[in-house]
């Protein structure tokens, strides 16, 4: 939702030095936008209509197959760019992305800022700077689930993903990108709640022991 608060989108700016990665004044264009908890940024097979600066919150990206199944892809936090392969591309989204959280973000419609951002060398060397280390988030991701427990993996997964004291994401979903089976997580969800770690509740699982998780993800944390 375009939010009109010129304040905060100057605070955004300023925050995240977003002048710097431009070569030219493009940033009069730039909208201020919030997304919801569970709100589609993107979604799949549609015309790319923004690109966006992510500037506070968590997304994540997901695809959907044929069968119905849900693969998480990345989760992303600020400052990110949101639709940087659609925009060097000229191509519909592949992929979803939602916000798993309350997210703001800075946005250019991409009808009326699409060639100028092209033309502007700074971004692009941004862009394709960004291309890159997700190719290699994507390449430690793959390391980290044949290196680490499920058990680590998937402590690491609910400290990026809770809200609060909350870790409420769909279990296939967290299966499919831990890369163990759904019966495998049940397994690692219910001994974690065995060690009173996790509780299960309405909605999800509240979290009883934060330091145990973070104790799971020592060393993990930079991946």
């Amino acid at each position: 939702m375009l939010i009109n608060d010129s304040e905060r989108l100057k605070r955004y700016m300023q925050r995240w030095d977003i002048a710097a990665y431009f070569s030219t004044n493009v940033t009069s264009a730039m909208h201020l936008y919030r997304f919801r908890a569970g709100e589609n940024i993107f979604n799949e097979g549609e015309t790319l209509s923004h690109f966006y600066f992510l500037v506070e919150g968590q997304v994540k990206a997901y695809r959907t197959f044929y069968n119905g199944r849900v693969s998480v892809v990345e989760l992303s936090k600020a400052l990110d760019v949101l639709g940087e392969v659609e925009l060097v591309g000229a191509r519909n989204t592949t992929i979803a992305v939602q916000a798993t959280c309350e997210c703001y973000c800075l946005g250019f419609a991409m009808a009326e800022c699409r060639d100028a951002l092209l033309q502007d060398n700074k971004l692009v060397i941004f862009v394709a700077r960004r291309l890159g280390e997700r190719l290699r988030s994507i390449s430690r991701h793959q390391a980290m689930n044949a290196s680490y427990t499920a058990e680590e993996s998937l402590a690491l997964y609910i400290t990026r993903t809770k809200h609060g004291d909350m870790f409420t994401e769909r279990l296939t979903e967290a299966a499919d990108y831990l890369g163990v089976s759904y019966r495998h997580l049940q397994r690692t969800i219910a001994k974690l709640c065995a060690e009173g770690v996790l509780e299960r509740v309405k909605g999800g699982y509240r979290i009883l022991c934060q330091d145990r998780l973070f104790e799971l993800t020592k060393g993990m944390q930079e991946i």
